[in-house]
């Protein structure tokens, strides 16, 4: 859980050091395709098949969902 909190930390911290942590550490990137429009998705903890999906909303940030591929997007 405490990989969770870390990356949860960077999200909100929102600074420009956070984002590149969670883009070279955790491969951070947006999600395509219509139904994932402004959606962003990284790799908890960077070890294995545990992902974070969220979005930004003005000052918030909306953490959808945590889980495996297979379990967030499906077979």
């Amino acid at each position: 859980m405490t990989e969770l909190k870390n990356v949860i930390r960077l999200v909100l911290e929102d600074t420009e050091e956070a984002k590149e942590i969670l883009r070279v550490r955790h491969r951070a990137h947006r999600l395509n395709g219509k139904d994932w429009q402004g959606v962003v998705e990284c790799h908890v903890g960077n070890a294995g098949d545990w992902l974070a999906v969220w979005t930004r909303e003005d000052s918030f940030a909306v953490f959808m969902r945590t889980g495996t591929h297979e379990e967030i997007f499906g077979g």
